[in-house]
């Protein structure tokens, strides 16, 4: 009765709703670890020894390994942000990150990283995507860097539906907001590890460090 009746209240939720409650970011964020929390102990057996809760600090302690490979140094998130988000940062690049678990569920991103996420008929709106597309837009306003600053949503615990068809709209969602995703380790699917990302990344600024070269020298040269 209880997870029935909390489907009810998140399916009742409006998109105005949502974004009311998206102004206070710290409720927000104990809106979602209450229900989390009330999620994981409705599936543990009544009968029985209790199933463990995962560890949260497993996912963020092999996000901190690889950013520390790739040459990034870790600085605390802004005030408010949600828990497991990170700010790595480089000479070259400021990368914020925010680990997702699914939850072992199927989800569904039918517009996208910045729209409604769906789920067994609820949805979370806004979507982990939009809500640290606000953390960046609040940063840049806050302490404006002349660095680029990148975001990366990194998923563990479970499925999303349609990943090639997904790994398309996210190449275009990059461009607009800035925000890549990508899986914490290797998957079969079609959207990359974030080693892989990490590196793709790499390889970008790489390669937008020679195209500066050659045009300094094209317009130092006689």
């Amino acid at each position: 009765m209880a997870q029935t009746m909390l489907g009810q209240a998140l399916r009742g939720m409006t998109d105005a709703d949502w974004t009311s409650l998206d102004q206070f970011p710290e409720k927000a964020g104990r809106v979602r670890v209450l229900t989390d929390r009330l999620r994981e102990d409705l599936r543990r057996p009544i009968i029985g020894k209790p199933v463990p809760a995962p560890s949260p600090a497993a996912p963020v302690e092999t996000i901190i390994t690889l950013l520390k490979q790739f040459g990034f140094a870790l600085e605390a998130a802004s005030p408010g942000a949600d828990q497991g988000t990170l700010l790595a940062e480089r000479e070259d690049l400021m990368l914020l990150l925010h680990a997702f678990d699914l939850g072992g569920g199927d989800w569904h991103l039918p517009q996208g990283l910045l729209g409604p996420w769906a789920m067994d008929g609820a949805r979370l709106s806004p979507s982990p995507g939009r809500q640290l597309w606000q953390q960046m837009a609040r940063r840049r306003l806050r302490r404006p860097d002349p660095r680029p600053l990148a975001g990366l949503l990194v998923l563990h615990g479970g499925r999303v539906e349609q990943e090639e068809l997904l790994a398309g709209i996210v190449a275009t969602d990059r461009r607009r907001s800035g925000i890549g995703l990508a899986w914490l380790t290797n998957n079969p699917g079609a959207l990359p590890s974030l080693q892989d990302e990490l590196t793709d990344l790499r390889d970008r600024a790489l390669k937008e460090r020679q195209r500066e070269r050659s045009a300094d020298y094209s317009t130092a040269a006689p």
